[in-house]
């Protein structure tokens, strides 16, 4: 319990870290010679409402003696949200720590998983989270509602019938009459 606490916590704090890099002005800077903008406060101004578009900054270049040659500044520059990547790399183990906390295999949201791995993932979800949480859920408001009330999983457990089939399988070979091995395996619904 004090794991699951000390993360959202941690996630928390993180999120509000990373809203604090979003809040901060975001656009491009231009610097256009001769702009001669004198007052520093406009220029402020201008940077901190940008929302995404353009702002035009006086050109290091109008402050150079005459002859000198620079052209570095001419360049438009990008401001604004640049999250450090290990903020970024922890947002993203944190969200998994947070799945783990809930019972549920971070595989389940990794665009790359397939295979055994993400059945396997989706089987503890179904049997060790969705199925248990609904029983719950079935009481309460049986009580609640004084007449039976249950739900029925068929049809997200279609997704794990090889599982089954493999189980049914196996039971069978170490001797299990066939149909409590069936019944065993779910293979009855």
């Amino acid at each position: 319990m004090e794991y699951a606490n000390l993360v959202g916590v941690l996630s928390a704090e993180l999120t509000m870290a990373l809203a604090d890099e979003m809040r901060g002005p975001r656009g491009s800077l231009l610097p256009i010679q001769g702009l001669n903008k004198e007052n520093s406060a406009e220029l402020q101004s201008d940077i901190k409402t940008l929302s995404g578009k353009l702002a035009l900054v006086e050109s290091q270049l109008s402050m150079l003696p005459q002859g000198v040659q620079q052209t570095t500044d001419w360049n438009q520059v990008r401001i604004g949200a640049n999250t450090p990547a290990p903020l970024v790399e922890l947002q993203k183990s944190i969200f998994n720590e947070v799945l783990a906390v809930c019972g549920v295999s971070p595989l389940l949201f990794d665009e790359g998983a397939s295979g055994p791995g993400a059945r396997e993932a989706w089987r503890q979800l179904l049997f060790g989270v969705v199925a248990p949480l609904g029983r719950l859920v079935s009481s309460e408001l049986t009580l609640k509602l004084e007449q039976e009330i249950s739900f029925e999983w068929s049809e997200l457990r279609a997704s794990d019938i090889q599982g089954r089939a493999r189980a049914f399988q196996s039971m069978v070979g170490a001797g299990i009459d066939v149909a409590d091995a069936r019944k065993l395996a779910g293979l009855n619904e």
